[in-house]
């Protein structure tokens, strides 16, 4: 049986791609534009006599606008991160016999519903967001629930991997390097990142532009996977 069907959370996915590409694009632009105006004495004058200079406290700087690939960034993980759960939600529901039999809930959290309908609902939820957890979590159970293979290939799955810890050191870690990155990078990291074996929380450097267009292609890669090349 063909799995092709174009389920709702890889359509707002898709959606949340454009979004956010649109957002970076409008931000940029007005930034350039910013910029090229200010930057004439004149122009810049009558600016600052509109809004009593107000506008000399605004600059923008490639630092800044480095930020702005940051946010987009988080913001499209984010996004992911929503839909690893969504997506296997709706798995769930449309293979209910995929539902582990073996997990345990407690009673307390289902004697509130009243309906079988909303203690099914429950359990489907619950279960999705606890086999979304994480990547490998998640990856594992599409494979073994669903016969999905998450990533086209072990570079695609270590891309992943790569972003996500990027991703926790940005919003984490405030773009340090530490004991925390350090052992997270060495589960899916071979090759040593101190070959002199010193140690010490340093700030790291990131290139966001280009982070963003590395998540953008990885999920991207993610999707045509789910969609075209998993076949039950």
């Amino acid at each position: 049986m063909a799995r092709r069907k174009t389920f709702k959370s890889i359509i707002e996915l898709k959606e949340n791609i454009d979004k956010m590409n649109e957002l970076l694009t409008g931000l940029i632009t007005f930034v350039m534009v910013f910029q090229k105006f200010t930057s004439n004495p004149k122009f810049g004058k009558y600016l600052n006599s509109q809004v009593d200079g107000a506008l000399e406290k605004i600059t923008f700087d490639e630092k800044k606008t480095n930020q702005i690939y940051e946010l987009c960034f988080i913001r499209l993980y984010a996004s992911f991160e929503a839909f690893m759960t969504d997506y296997l939600r709706e798995l769930y529901i449309k293979f209910p016999n995929s539902l582990p039999r073996d997990k345990k809930i407690s009673v307390d959290d289902i004697l509130d519903w009243k309906t079988q309908k909303s203690t099914r609902t429950f359990i489907i939820d619950h279960i999705a967001i606890e086999n979304s957890y994480d990547l490998p979590t998640w990856k594992r159970t599409l494979k073994s629930g669903f016969g999905i293979e998450v990533f086209k290939d072990e570079k695609h799955e270590q891309l992943f991997n790569l972003l996500n810890l990027m991703r926790n050191m940005i919003a984490h870690s405030g773009r340090k390097f530490n004991s925390k990155i350090s052992r997270d990078s060495a589960k899916f990291i071979k090759k040593k990142t101190d070959k002199l074996g010193h140690f010490e929380v340093t700030d790291f450097e990131l290139d966001d532009e280009k982070l963003y267009e590395n998540l953008v292609s990885a999920i991207k890669d993610v999707i045509e996977q789910i969609e075209n090349k998993n076949v039950a």
